[in-house]
This record gives C-alpha cells, sequence and structure tokens, in this order.
C-alpha cells in the first residue's frame, strides 16, 4: 500500500512537471512565432522600399502598400491612413529605407508592454544612427499581426485608449 502511494505521488509530480514545462514551451513558441513574423513583415517592407534606392528598378507601389495589409490589424492601417498630416512611413519611421539596414535588423522582447517588441535597424546612409520602433502585436484568427507601432516622444499609432 505505501508503495502505492508513493508511486502515486511520483506520477503526480512528474505530471505537474511536465505540464509546467509544456507551458513555458508554448510560451517560447508563441514569442519565437511573433519575432519570425516581424522578420519577415520588415525584412520583406525594408528590401521592397530600398528596391527603389538600387538598381535603378521601378518601384512597385501597390507591392508595397500590399506588405503591412498582411501583417497589419485593419484597425492600424485605417488609423495610419486617416492621419493627413503624416509625411513619413511609421513603420520604419523614416522616409526611405536602405537593404543594407537589413544586416542590422534586431527584434526583441519589450519588457514593459504586454506582447510589445522592439524593432531597431542601423542607418546606412552615413548617419551612424539606429531606428527604433516599438510594436504591439495581436494574435487574430489568421494569425499574429502588428497592432501598434510607435516611437519614445513621437506619435504612436494603433494605441488603445
Amino acid at each position: 500500500m505505501k508503495t502505492k502511494i508513493i508511486i502515486l505521488f511520483f506520477t503526480s509530480v512528474m505530471i505537474f512537471f511536465y505540464s509546467c514545462c509544456s507551458f513555458a514551451q508554448n510560451n517560447l513558441s508563441e514569442d519565437q512565432q511573433i519575432r519570425a513574423m516581424l522578420k519577415e513583415f520588415y525584412t520583406t517592407y525594408i528590401s521592397e522600399i530600398g528596391k527603389k534606392r538600387g538598381n535603378n528598378e521601378r518601384i512597385n507601389w501597390e507591392k508595397i502598400n500590399a506588405i503591412p495589409k498582411e501583417y497589419c490589424t485593419v484597425r492600424l492601417l485605417k488609423e495610419i491612413e486617416n492621419d493627413k498630416e503624416l509625411d513619413y512611413d511609421p513603420f520604419i519611421n523614416a522616409q526611405d529605407a536602405d537593404l543594407k539596414s537589413l544586416k542590422t535588423l534586431s527584434i526583441k522582447k519589450n519588457i514593459e508592454v504586454p506582447n510589445g517588441y522592439v524593432v531597431t535597424y542601423g542607418d546606412s546612409f552615413g548617419k551612424e544612427e539606429v531606428s527604433i520602433i516599438k510594436v504591439v502585436v495581436v494574435k487574430e484568427k489568421d494569425g499574429y499581426k502588428i497592432d501598434s507601432v510607435g516611437w519614445d516622444g513621437v506619435k504612436k499609432y494603433g494605441v488603445r485608449s
């Protein structure tokens, strides 16, 4: 009888630890999925914008404008579209980008904001500045989407009141 109790106890403990480890792996997996989505968005977006600076390729504005529609919430896109005074690209916090900046692209978790991430990339126009973009990601039925974009001291788009 005592042996059965000990076996039951150890089995319960093992199930508990397994569930904790499984929960941690799911969170890690979610974080990895979000980082992969952000990297894919910024790589695709900057690559397409950067084409206009190199190789004298024709600018495909239709393709550039389609990229955020795939990676951002409708609410965020509408808010950006409704800002008639916007004279820069809110996703890169600049008017243009260079393909060389992709070499320094970095995505880190922003521990100050739930579902927040900080995207950085170096300026390749000789100023040696770093662009810092803070985003918030939400899960929708078709995957993770950027729901907010902003920077310190500057208007933020998509921030819920």
